[in-house]
């Protein structure tokens, strides 16, 4: 019998007990590739979307109110990746493909929109599979490690960032801060900063921590979906150029029809660990440091933060050898 329970993301949230303030949560590749598919989404998109939200339509100012007169349904370029994520958040239905009916005719079109008319006079209303070889995976790489902010800045996980973070919100002693973990739904729509979102992705290093270049390109300036054209360009928007689709039906078998798309790429990252004195090795993230001074009832303030280049002769003294 399938399991009805719903979807969940796990977030461990640093909390200031004096305010009883989320200072930052540690987050992973699931929870930050839903945040960055934010920036994806055409507004009309995102209008809809608070409307069926328990925000109502007056959730994002007067945006909803404009999507009320147009009812618009906008693709989304990136449309691939978000359907890949834990949570899709999008609605929206992929592309679809239609042929006429009497197909092969002597025009032999495509379009995306089906019951379009053309010369020949009868519909494209015949739907044909695409395929696609390409394996998206979301945004972020599946080692990476993140500190997300209240105000949805999204940074690499690294002890200095954290304290970096705690220092700002004046914190001075680990004994002030209480670590709880909450899990996060679909239902459960964040908004935040798009600045601080948006800004974060752009001074993101896309070598070590997105999956490719071309992500993070989708991401920073995200353009029409493909067959969408602009007829007044008042905004510089990117338009989409439509891969080439190639027909063929396979002989004696004519319900096996298919359009084929062949990109794809993978990668893989690192991640982010540390070594205490005594050569204790665990993974990086800001409850491990605030762990660690802890145990050895350091201050904030007494922690400086230094590089070291480390050879063989260093590692064979902290071994001992």
């Amino acid at each position: 019998m399938p399991s009805t329970q719903e979807e969940q993301i796990s977030l461990k949230l640093l909390v200031y007990k004096k305010t009883n303030k989320v200072i930052l949560a540690e987050a992973g590749k699931d929870f930050v590739d839903v945040l960055f598919c934010f920036l994806t989404m055409p507004l009309g998109t995102i209008a809809r979307l608070v409307q069926t939200s328990d925000l109502g339509p007056g959730g994002v100012g007067c945006l909803s109110s404009l999507y009320g007169k147009m009812q618009l349904r906008p693709g989304n370029s990136s449309l691939e990746y978000c359907r890949s994520l834990k949570f899709n958040i999008d609605d929206t239905e992929p592309l679809r493909h239609f042929l006429c009916m009497n197909f092969p005719c002597s025009y032999d079109l495509l379009s995306a929109f089906k019951n379009e008319s053309f010369n020949c006079g009868d519909l494209l209303a015949r739907s044909v599979s695409v395929k696609s070889d390409k394996v998206y995976n979301g945004f972020v790489k599946d080692v990476a490690t993140f500190i997300v902010t209240d105000d949805l800045v999204v940074i690499p996980n690294a002890m200095d960032s954290s304290f970096g973070v705690l220092q700002k919100f004046g914190v001075k002693s680990w004994s002030s801060i209480q670590e709880m973990t909450v899990n996060v739904t679909k239902k459960k729509v964040i908004f935040g900063s798009i600045d601080g979102l948006y800004n974060s992705i752009v001074g993101l290093n896309e070598n070590k921590y997105l999956i490719a270049k071309e992500v993070k390109n989708r991401l920073v300036d995200p353009g029409l979906a493909p067959q969408f054209k602009l007829s007044m360009k008042v905004f510089p928007i990117i338009e989409q150029t439509s891969q080439y689709h190639c027909y063929y039906q396979r002989r004696g078998y004519t319900d096996s029809n298919y359009f084929y798309l062949t990109n794809g790429c993978r990668s893989y990252g690192s991640a982010m660990f540390m070594a205490t004195d005594d050569l204790v090795v665990e993974r990086m993230s800001p409850s491990s440091g605030v762990s660690l001074l802890n145990r050895l009832k350091t201050s904030l303030n007494d922690v400086k933060e230094k590089f070291v280049t480390i050879g063989i002769k260093e590692v064979r003294c902290s071994l001992k050898l």
